[in-house]
């Protein structure tokens, strides 16, 4: 009789706990006014703080590749505009250090002799800062990029890991935000990591217009330069951490898609656990 009591309780319990339910409400905390699409919407998930998303575009960032910008433009990846221009290099390294100076040209010694040196906000201190070796090399890591706006709301800073997904063909990728852009748009990413959400990766005329799920943690980096194999293990534990994927699969695919703000309760086995705010890691 004490163990069919026994057997009961269990059953009674996983039957209580296959009721219990997934938040999916998700809060509004600010809105970015893009230049040329429209607004972008940034969120926090009701049951965990410890991460922020917007859905985007993607634009395509190659800087950092030793092969970005050239003198003669059309044989690098990207358009030299993109740059800066005389007295204002914003992505060039210069002879003078200030983007008022001449732009620097790889040796024979570089990786892409006659390119100009591109730089990214991440940058790897073991090598000097005429170095492409430096910077973020936007064909081989997939990076995001933010805007000061941005990293004002929300206390992203440069190291930050985050975690990319292309809605389209159901694609996903870790990834680091390794370069400040401009306060007049949002969403974009490397070379590398447009290749790996399966997007049209050509700097000029590649990227997509919509449909890129920019899921992104503050305060998990400590802005360190960081291996592929870091990048990927460290996002992986925040997703795990963060519940993230359940957010991803149970609450955000299942959106509705007409309005902003939503709660939509799913049924889950497992009640996800609501984290707060981390502090920054050191990792």
């Amino acid at each position: 009789m004490k163990k069919l009591l026994f057997f009961l309780l269990i059953l009674i319990s996983f039957d209580l706990s296959s009721q219990q339910t997934i938040d999916c409400e998700f809060e509004t905390f600010y809105t970015f006014k893009h230049i040329n699409q429209k607004n972008i919407l940034l969120r926090e998930w009701a049951e965990s703080k410890s991460f922020f998303f917007f859905e985007a575009g993607m634009a395509i960032d190659a800087d950092g590749s030793p092969r970005a910008y050239h003198p003669q433009d059309a044989k690098a990846l990207d358009d030299l505009k993109h740059a800066g221009q005389q007295g204002n290099w914003w992505a060039l390294v210069t002879d003078n250090g200030e983007k008022t100076g001449n732009p620097i040209i790889q040796t024979e010694k570089d990786p892409a002799q006659g390119y100009y040196v591109s730089m990214t906000s991440l940058n790897n201190p073991n090598y000097p800062i005429t170095s492409p070796l430096r910077y973020a090399d936007a064909e081989k890591i997939p990076y995001f990029v933010l805007n000061p706006l941005i990293m004002n709301q929300t206390g992203a800073k440069v190291g930050d890991f985050g975690y990319v997904y292309n809605e389209k063909i159901g694609k996903g990728s870790f990834a680091i935000f390794a370069d400040v852009g401009s306060n007049q748009k949002l969403g974009e990413g490397s070379i590398c990591l447009a290749k790996k959400l399966g997007i049209n990766a050509d700097a000029r005329k590649g990227g997509q217009t919509d449909g890129i799920l920019y899921i992104i943690f503050p305060f998990s980096g400590n802005g360190r330069w960081r291996s592929l194999e870091e990048i990927e293990k460290i996002t992986q534990q925040k997703m795990e951490k963060a519940s993230a994927y359940q957010f991803l699969e149970k609450c955000w695919k299942k959106r509705p898609k007409t309005i902003a703000k939503d709660k939509v309760n799913i049924e889950n086995k497992k009640k996800i656990e609501i984290l707060t705010e981390e502090t920054p890691s050191d990792e």
